[in-house]
């Protein structure tokens, strides 16, 4: 072989190894840091769900939480089901009021 030829060869050894060595860097698994949780951060606001349970807990304290998720669903396809009344009643009464 001749010299050109072996310096080619070389070159795309040389070319070949790097790409090697890239794949196995991509292909190994990262670990996630978890971030620091922040003592004096706020809180998330309650959602519907949350409040709903608090009333039904001060109501029935013995109820445990898959009967509330059943009495959330009933009551949320309840009001889905519903015809529709007036949007604002306490408003709506005000004006009936008045006349």
């Amino acid at each position: 072989m001749s010299d050109a030829k072996i310096k080619e060869l070389e070159t795309r050894i040389k070319i070949l190894e790097h790409l090697v060595s890239t794949l196995t860097v991509q292909t190994t698994k990262k670990v996630k840091v978890k971030k620091a949780k922040d003592p004096d951060a706020p809180k998330r606001a309650p959602n519907a769900y949350n409040f709903f349970v608090r009333e039904m807990k001060k109501l029935e304290p013995k109820t445990d939480m898959k009967e509330l998720g059943r009495m959330w669903r009933e009551d949320f396809l309840r009001r889905m089901t519903a015809p529709p009344g007036p949007r604002w009643p306490l408003k709506l009464r005000i004006l009936t009021r008045k006349r």
